[in-house]
């Protein structure tokens, strides 16, 4: 069973995770997810190579990424996301979670669950 916890009830915004006993991290398989490539002005990811994964992973890509996803909401009406969810526990974001921003608003929209991204690099905010 799902229990809410008071502290987040009271006031949302004001919560800290970490200090109601929420497991924050953010994680990476190896050091080398450090290490870029730099080509003609720009950063991209070097434990793959890019013959991988071809695009730049720098704050100009960064920027276009962000502005993609507020247009995708912009088109979905404020949505986040098509399926059906209650109250989940926990919402994966696998394959690319760029700049992390749909994970947050996810974790923003629903407080109680787990939000968990996986990504190349850790380009994500803490």
């Amino acid at each position: 069973m799902l229990e809410v916890d008071p502290n987040v009830l009271e006031r949302p915004e004001d919560v800290n995770y970490n200090s109601v006993g929420y497991n924050v991290s953010t994680s990476s398989l190896t050091s080398s997810v450090h290490q870029y490539l730099f080509e003609h002005g720009r950063r991209y990811h070097a434990y793959y190579g890019r013959d991988k994964y071809l695009m730049p992973m720098d704050e100009k890509e960064q920027d276009k990424l962000d502005l993609h996803h507020e247009i995708m909401r912009l088109l979905w009406d404020d949505r986040l996301h098509e399926s059906p969810l209650d109250q989940p526990d926990r919402i994966l974001d696998i394959g690319g979670t760029g700049t992390g921003i749909w994970a947050i608003d996810m974790a923003d929209e629903y407080l109680m669950a787990e939000v968990i991204g996986t990504d190349l690099s850790p380009i994500q905010p803490e």
